[in-house]
């Protein structure tokens, strides 16, 4: 290194070394990052339109299910079937009674909505849901006596 160098560079700070670039090269990397800007912002505001019209109107199948909904009379909890299911098999087990699982396994349905079902039944006194006396936890479900009616 010559004396002159090592003096020229002992007066800047450290990593300010001038780097020459053209002013062709600059204007066409100012005009690359103003056109990158543009297309990111009409993104954008395609973006908004689209979350303003979920927003206000939400999805169109989903808005159909929520007016069909809307439209369709009161559902019980329990289909029709799946009571008429649960009564058939009540009456052919032993004592007119089972347990919620064996009845789930024979209806197909999770254990979980055979509960929902039941006590359904239970609400309309279709059934009554007793303890296990040999169990501690677990219930079983009896068909609701219906002394004296017609």
């Amino acid at each position: 290194m010559n004396k002159d160098t090592s003096d020229s560079m002992a007066n800047k700070p450290f990593g300010t070394e001038t780097v020459e670039i053209s002013w062709a090269a600059a204007l066409e990397k100012i005009d690359m990052l103003e056109s990158t800007v543009s297309d990111l912002k009409e993104q954008i505001q395609g973006l908004e339109k689209e979350i303003d019209f979920h927003k206000d109107k939400g999805h169109l199948d989903l808005r159909l299910d929520i007016e069909d909904l809307k439209q369709s009379p009161n559902r019980s909890h329990a289909p029709e079937q799946h009571v008429k299911h649960i009564k058939a098999l009540l009456l052919k087990a032993p004592h007119h009674r089972e347990t919620a699982k064996t009845l789930a396994s024979r209806l197909g349905l999770t254990k979980g909505r055979t509960w929902a079902i039941i006590r359904q039944m239970e609400k309309d006194r279709v059934v009554n849901i007793i303890n296990d006396p040999h169990h501690g936890q677990r219930k079983i479900i009896e068909l609701h006596q219906q002394i004296g009616r017609t």
